[in-house]
């Protein structure tokens, strides 16, 4: 589907099955939606919290901490305009039961960078891997993303990489 026609069905397609993660910290959950004629998951964060100050292990506190949804949904359409929007989810701003947050493609993934860690597998082509990778980090160097952790870059089967959330991205500093 294109971006387009996702954005179309995340419009019209109802919930069927609501559930957490098995991965993430800010509770993201994995939606089912169908619209009768495609059906497809996606996965929801709702959290936007904001704290004066935030302690986390191993690293300096953080002053003016905030951890928003929003800046899922801002990643998003600024890698769009960058030409990057290959490398995240399409991603929009919706409701579910009552509480807002991101939504975003459910994607065909076999692996994160944690998995191919412990795995210890290579790709198959190291160089385009490598420009994944620093496209990947110029882009969160660019959003200020305080958390690209190996939970959160994904790997599809053909070696695609893909970043999600973005929710600690766009510091105040």
């Amino acid at each position: 589907l294109t971006e387009d026609q996702i954005q179309e069905f995340f419009l019209k397609a109802k919930v069927v099955k609501d559930q957490k993660t098995k991965k993430g910290v800010t509770a993201p959950r994995r939606v089912t939606l169908s619209d009768g004629t495609l059906t497809h998951d996606a996965a929801f964060q709702s959290i936007d919290e904001e704290k004066q100050k935030a302690e986390f292990p191993g690293r300096l506190p953080e002053f003016n901490f905030r951890d928003s949804y929003h800046f899922n949904i801002a990643a998003y359409e600024l890698g769009k305009l960058l030409g990057l929007s290959g490398m995240m989810p399409v991603t929009v701003e919706y409701k579910l039961k009552g509480k807002k947050g991101s939504l975003s493609w459910w994607l065909p993934v076999v692996m994160d960078l944690q998995d191919k860690t412990q795995q210890k597998v290579q790709a198959p082509d190291v160089n385009e891997w490598n420009k994944q990778m620093n496209r990947m980090w110029v882009f969160c160097e660019l959003v200020c993303d305080t958390d690209r952790n190996q939970t959160n870059i994904l790997i599809t089967a053909d070696w695609k990489l893909y970043m999600i959330d973005f929710t600690r991205a766009f510091r105040r500093q």
